[in-house]
């Protein structure tokens, strides 16, 4: 073979070697174009975790919102699983005009109690909205990141729409899963306390 065919030759594949570096280089600084998603953005969707339950509730909704917004109502709804602890004194979660917990800093640190007695977590209460008939609570806690705590209760015919809406991201990533299916069978045993405490509404 001539010479410079030879040449002509090494430089072609020395041109497709290249390419195939430039493209693997494309693919890693774009992981998420191959059409198959990355383990970055896998552990991102698992991050954090939400869900979302509602009651329908034969009872007023003026009612059923003096019980949600008092610690006394709260402990009554997570009964027997666990109990909050509170301050002395605080027993409705009013706006700090009235008296109640300030908005947009904590309130004070909630300790989770296991059965009323063992600490196995507590939240630094902090409302940034409260106002009649709905709350949003954006807290840091032991096990959490961030926890976000909407409720919200509506009138509707015979009674009143009380809706639970939950975003939380764990401080370890992992256990999003697990805290996940813990925080679900807490408000689901809420909410089943609150049908037994003021019936459930018929649509």
């Amino acid at each position: 073979m001539p010479a410079w065919r030879r040449e002509r030759k090494a430089a072609r594949s020395s041109d497709a070697v290249t390419r195939q570096i430039l493209c693997t280089c494309a693919r890693a600084a774009h992981p998420l174009r191959t059409g198959r998603p990355s383990r970055a953005r896998l552990r991102l969707v698992a991050r954090s975790f939400a869900f979302e339950l509602t009651s329908r509730l034969a009872a007023p909704a003026a009612e059923v919102w003096a019980h949600a917004t008092s610690m006394r109502g709260v402990n009554r709804e997570l009964f027997p699983l666990v109990r909050m602890t509170h301050p002395a004194g605080l027993e409705s979660l009013e706006s700090a005009a009235d008296g109640g917990v300030p908005l947009g800093r904590r309130a004070f640190r909630s300790w989770i109690l296991l059965a009323g007695l063992l600490p196995i977590d507590y939240d630094d209460l902090t409302f940034v909205e409260l106002g009649p008939g709905r709350f949003l609570e954006r807290s840091p806690m032991l096990t959490q990141r961030e926890w976000q705590h909407e409720r919200r209760v509506d009138s509707v015919a015979g009674g009143c729409l009380l809706t639970d809406r939950i975003r939380s991201e764990p401080r370890i990533a992992a256990l999003a899963p697990l805290f996940l299916r813990v925080f679900r069978m807490a408000f689901a045993l809420r909410h089943r306390n609150l049908r037994r405490r003021f019936g459930e509404a018929r649509p």
